[in-house]
């Protein structure tokens, strides 16, 4: 199983458990005034960092959630895109992390829709295929298409896919946005990074092969979502010209 080995809720939780926690430096304040921190919000690009500095002296350093901003003696590290809070005792700092990488649109990804309702959401793409399965989609700029798998009705797993020369481009944009579990070599030619979603609620797989590149996205939902060697097999024969 492609899956094996992998403890996806326990690494998630153990990242998300990991908060940071340090003691604050400096003196015991400015000897006056309700302790403090200089910015009640902060906006970071991912790898970017930026010092918050407390004004109540001793204190400890935590973040809501460190998969995507971390914080260490006041130094705020962003790690992948969207928001957290930032705690120095009983002050706070919102930290609202940004992409450097915007150049694709992902796939709609509203779990248990159904196909009229993912119809709508692509309404300005161009269908290129609808079965039984699910539909096709041809892509636009970076993207080449989109696809999205049906079980019962409703909407359980989906992909977009982009030319191999875009490798180092979509790897780049998927690092900011999803954290890492594990990579597999399938062959020479062929292999496959895991990630998850910094709410430990989506698996995303690329995989990388000499006919392009297939980013798969699925909810954690096991009871659903179909394997990912079937999800490949079916999105292969999505996109196929016939």
């Amino acid at each position: 199983m492609i899956m094996k080995k992998m403890n996806f809720w326990g690494f998630i939780l153990a990242c998300l458990m990991c908060v940071g926690l340090t003691a604050c430096g400096g003196d015991d304040g400015d000897g006056g005034g309700t302790p403090s921190l200089d910015k009640t919000s902060l906006t970071l690009y991912v790898g970017e960092s930026s010092i918050l500095k407390y004004s109540g002296g001793n204190c400890s350093w935590a973040s809501d959630n460190s998969l995507i901003a971390s914080v260490v003696d006041g130094v705020v590290t962003a790690n992948h895109i969207g928001t957290t809070t930032i705690h120095a005792n009983n002050s706070t700092c919102s930290v609202t992390v940004k992409p450097k990488y915007t150049s694709y649109t992902e796939p709609y990804m509203g779990w248990g829709s159904t196909k009229s309702v993912v119809k709508s959401q692509m309404s300005n793409y161009v269908l290129k295929k609808e079965d039984a399965t699910g539909l096709a989609y041809y892509g636009k700029g970076k993207v080449t298409g989109y696809v999205y798998l049906f079980e019962s009705g409703t909407l359980t797993s989906c992909a977009m896919y982009v030319s191999l020369s875009y490798l180092y481009d979509i790897t780049d944009f998927l690092l900011e946005r999803y954290v890492v579990i594990s990579t597999e070599k399938k062959s020479d030619t062929e292999y496959n990074i895991y990630m998850g979603s910094v709410d430990a609620k989506m698996y995303i797989l690329l995989n990388a092969s000499t006919s392009g590149c297939i980013i798969l996205y699925s909810p954690v939902n096991a009871s659903k979502a179909p394997k990912k060697e079937d999800m490949k097999i079916m999105i292969r024969k999505m996109i196929s010209k016939n």
